[in-house]
């Protein structure tokens, strides 16, 4: 439209126009935190806020552009983000778990973004740092060690394997078995994480068998691999089993005999399995076999045979590893003349391996002497032939034994002296009575006897309440197999106790000015050596007890007096008699502590006004006559005025 103006200056024109303002999608991103830490398996939860850029409402999308798919967005991935005049906004939650696929350390980004439909409007970059997984397992080269020879050394490798993604020090543990010993090596061991080329490495385990492993034996032992801070990751079993091991011993303390004709001569032979299994062993009687064939066993000229200890007969036996038993080889004389003789081999051999056995050559005589020897007690208990002995750990104590040859023969014999029991518990020693100590057998005259003392040591390691019998028998060493023996019964127990008395009367009585003096004697009646302390009540109304010696020691048996000094009070105006009790104990056990009570009664002295006057009477007394003296003098005095 135009229009003209009155003046020049008055014209104008206008058009009208339509202006579209077209929708921005527009936004930022903020995120709660933009690089964290996390370890594999470990769930944490952040926020990404997108602010409106913008001039209108809008759906915006949510989405992680990333090598890892880690991240989820909790809630739905899409939202309205509003424009409210410039300042809306829509915040996603989202939770962030890790794996392990990656080293330790390794830092992966993920670029979180604000879609628009499928067009990326913004994005903001979040880092993940990964944390350290943890994980192990071992594995043995070899889960089996067969047939390892009793004291012998065998190696097994043992492989650990790091299962997480970082560097970790292990520790590697073996379990025990009482005997065995197992060493590894090295018991630490530094792998790097899996992903590494140093994530497994062996060390070596040694395993020893003891010397008196039994084949019967299988054994476990537990290797554990254990993580850094002390828990197990896994654990292999290795079994271990011992190869069989024959062998034996046999002793016999007499190879010659003499015998009465038509009667028997028993050798006695003990058998020990010194092998590792259990094996039984046959058992011959032959006659000596000719030097050009040592193995022939042909029948004796004289009948014999092997028995068990019963006398029945045996031609076998079966023994478990490291049991002994003793059997007899008996040979019935036939012989008649006197020192007719002849000569036997016996044999032992293992009937799984024949290369174990045991020959001896053995002789009878034909004698109508009798040869015996006989033991005896010098101090028996109630039983004639059985002495009681108690001692404690580590104890000691001797015992004197009477062997006297008690046979017909004239000619000199010789006494076996043999002492069994308790061989695990106690070492015993045996010594004639002037110190000498008894190696082998002793020389008797018929009707000879020998005192012998025995000192039975207990050995160290054994406890209290362990009790045995320990045998000491003699025999003739042409007669074996009759036996005297006598019996040692020992128990092994710490005893403590002391006997406690007064030399004298417990009650006794003084003059006011004296003290008493009481001698009491302490005996140690135990079997160990005692520290005893002496102790008192205590004292009361001024009155004082000294003991001159406090604490004793004392060995078994030993006896000691101590002095009391009692003294009573210095301000005594009247008979008292004090009570106290006197304790003896030993510091060792105060349960087996001895109380004596005593008393002793004290008297003042007589005074000037007879029995039971005291020096405040005679104080007054005397202060009385004072003071009458002033009050005659007083009166002479005004009679003279």
């Amino acid at each position: 439209m135009v229009t003209t103006p009155a003046t020049p200056e008055q014209s104008s024109d206008f058009i009208k126009l339509f202006l579209e303002v077209p929708e921005m999608k527009e936004c930022s991103a903020s995120l709660s935190v933009t690089s964290v830490s996390i370890d594999p398996d470990e769930t944490k939860s952040y926020s990404v806020t997108f602010y409106n850029d913008g001039n209108t409402d809008w759906t915006i999308g949510f989405s992680v552009n990333s090598q890892k798919t880690w991240l989820t967005v909790n809630g739905g991935s899409t939202q309205l983000l509003p424009y409210n005049n410039g300042n809306g906004q829509s915040t996603f939650q989202f939770d962030v778990t890790p794996d392990d696929s990656l080293p330790s350390g390794s830092i992966v980004d993920f670029n979180i973004m604000g879609l628009d439909g499928s067009s990326q409007k913004c994005s903001a970059l979040f880092q993940v740092e990964l944390g350290q997984s943890r994980g192990g397992n071992i594995q043995l080269e070899s889960s089996r060690i067969d047939n390892i020879e009793p004291g012998a050394t065998r190696s097994v490798v043992v492989t650990a394997y790091n299962l997480g993604n970082g560097q970790e020090t292990f520790t590697i543990g073996v379990g025990i078995q009482a005997g065995w010993v197992a060493q590894l090596d090295s018991s630490a061991i530094s792998l790097e994480g899996r992903h590494s080329s140093g994530s497994n490495g062996g060390v070596l385990l040694d395993i020893t068998a003891p010397e008196d492993a039994l084949a019967t034996d299988e054994l476990t032992f537990d290797v554990t691999l254990i993580a850094s801070d002390g828990s197990p990751y896994a654990t292999d079993i290795l079994t271990v089993t011992v190869a069989a091991h024959r062998s034996m011993s046999a002793e016999m303390p007499a190879t010659e005999q003499f015998g009465k004709t038509d009667e028997t001569s028993r050798f006695p032979v003990t058998i020990t399995n010194t092998g590792n299994i259990q094996d039984s062993f046959s058992l011959n009687v032959c006659d000596q076999p000719p030097s050009s064939n040592p193995n022939l066993c042909d029948t004796p000229n004289w009948p014999g045979r092997f028995s068990d200890s019963l006398g029945s007969e045996i031609t076998s036996l079966s023994l478990s590893a490291g049991a002994s038993v003793t059997v007899f080889a008996e040979i019935t004389v036939i012989g008649e003349d006197e020192f007719e003789s002849e000569n036997f081999q016996i044999r032992i051999k293992n009937v799984n391996d024949g290369t174990v056995q045991e020959r001896f050559e053995l002789r009878v005589i034909v004698s109508n002497h009798i040869y015996r020897m006989g033991v005896a007690l010098q101090s028996p208990g109630e039983i004639p032939d059985m002495q009681q002995v108690e001692l404690p750990p580590l104890g000691e104590v001797e015992v004197w034994v009477i062997v006297t040859n008690v046979g017909s023969s004239s000619y000199t014999e010789e006494a076996i002296i043999s002492v069994t029991g308790m061989d695990s518990e106690t070492s015993i020693d045996v010594y004639y009575d002037n110190g000498t100590v008894v190696n082998g057998n002793i020389e008797l005259e018929k009707d000879e006897s020998v005192l012998l003392r025995l000192v039975i040591k207990v050995e160290d390691g054994v406890a209290n309440g362990v009790t045995g019998l320990i045998k000491v028998s003699a025999s003739s060493s042409r007669n074996a197999a009759d036996l005297s023996t006598v019996k040692i019964s020992l128990s092994i127990r710490t005893n403590h106790e002391i006997a406690f008395e007064v030399d004298g009367d417990v009650a006794s009585s003084i003059v006011y000015g004296e003290i008493a003096r009481i001698s009491v004697n302490i005996t140690n009646g135990g079997n160990v050596e005692e520290t005893i302390r002496l102790l008192s009540s205590n004292p009361v109304r001024g009155w004082a007890i000294e003991i001159t010696e406090e604490e004793i020691m004392l060995e078994p048996g030993e006896t000691k007096a101590v002095e009391v000094i009692v003294k009573p009070p210095t301000n005594l105006m009247q008979p008292d008699t004090f009570e106290f009790t006197l304790t003896a104990e030993p510091a060792s056990s105060p349960v087996s502590a001895q109380p004596i009570d005593l008393s002793v009664t004290a008297s003042p002295p007589t005074g000037l006004f007879g029995s039971g006057g005291n020096f405040q009477v005679i104080g007054l007394a005397f202060l009385g006559l004072l003071v009458v003296g002033a009050i005659i003098s007083s009166i002479r005095a005004r009679r003279i005025e």
